[in-house]
């Protein structure tokens, strides 16, 4: 299931490559940065959302700026270990962190987090967003939220659900459910989005959580059930599908948002060249027609944008740690 997810992965970069190249040799100038190889480091295993789009972001790149790209996949401890890696590389420009949005809840989490989000980074931009979906296997007959409720209540020890990590923003969704819904669900965290979709697809866990731009391929096979959307709105790939607060939930919408890093002290003209090079990238009708088939939405918020987005969210996530009581 993983060596299918990567094959798809890697057959869309290929053909995001090819066609951006034309486009990117015809725009083409001597660029002061980059002179070699950069390297973007992945805080998930290959098959996951966020490494699709690093993958994508990174042959894009490579085709405008001539230079390889290179994804380094360093998953586990819930982000810290590829995000550490980046924190603590020299600030050149040379080594990047493409993360979602957990980058931001994990100190709230996990205790002596070796870095600080806001001091050891420097926000380069925003890439994307995509809608968190709640599923079950199909084999469980489960078809609304309702059901899940009368479902999670016939066992008496809590219903298992898994998700990509413990501290992900689906981690954080499931446990808001649980405590609004009043019902028992237990964590069953997983080493990234396909070993969780394993799990579940083989019917061992019943209910999964994660990234629309994840499950995609799962729902239009039929093998799992969307129940509901932690969004404010509904998805285009699925309109089908209601969001949590149509069900009955409101306030639960906690939305993936996956952005792109360089480490603190990075010189302002490399930023500025990073800046200006993402945006330029994520314009081309191109690689937006792929996201936006794959269930992200693009975004183009500014570093200084990306900023502020951090500085408002980061007491929300940890209001909301404290509040449902999530453990490491």
């Amino acid at each position: 299931m993983t060596s299918s997810l990567f094959r798809s992965c890697t057959l869309q970069c290929i053909t995001v490559a090819a066609m951006l190249s034309a486009m990117f040799v015809a725009q083409a100038q001597p660029l002061s940065f980059p002179a070699k190889p950069v390297r973007i480091v992945v805080p998930a295993p290959p098959g996951s959302s966020v490494d699709l789009l690093g993958r994508l972001v990174g042959q894009a790149y490579s085709q405008q700026t001539g230079q390889p790209w290179v994804i380094d996949n360093r998953p586990g401890a819930g982000g810290l270990i590829g995000s550490n890696a980046v924190a603590k590389a020299v600030p050149d420009g040379y080594t990047l962190l493409l993360t979602a949005n957990n980058f931001v809840i994990s100190p709230s989490i996990f205790p002596n987090v070796p870095y600080d989000v806001f001091k050891d980074f420097e926000p380069v931009g925003m890439i994307a967003s995509t809608p968190n979906v709640i599923l079950v296997n199909s084999a469980t007959r489960v078809s609304s939220m309702a059901d899940l409720v009368v479902f999670s209540k016939r066992s008496p020890t809590g219903l298992d659900y898994g998700s990509p990590f413990v501290g992900s923003s689906a981690h954080l969704v499931m446990e808001m459910l649980a405590r609004s819904a009043n019902i028992n669900l237990v964590h069953i965290p997983a080493k990234g989005t396909p070993q969780a979709l394993t799990e579940t697809l083989a019917g061992r866990v019943p209910l999964i959580v994660g990234s629309i731009s994840d499950v995609e391929t799962h729902i239009k096979s039929g093998a799992l059930t969307p129940l509901a959307l932690a969004d404010s709105r509904r998805s285009p790939l699925f309109p089908q599908v209601p969001t949590l607060q149509e069900a009955g939930y409101p306030g639960l919408d906690l939305p993936l948002w996956f952005a792109l890093y360089a480490p603190a002290g990075t010189p302002i003209s490399v930023l500025s060249q990073l800046t200006k090079q993402l945006a330029e990238i994520l314009a081309q009708p191109i690689l937006m027609d792929v996201l936006n088939s794959r269930g992200f939405a693009p975004r183009t918020e500014s570093s200084a944008q990306l900023k502020v987005l951090m500085q408002r969210e980061s007491p929300r996530y940890a209001k909301t740690v404290k509040e449902v009581g999530v453990q490491p």
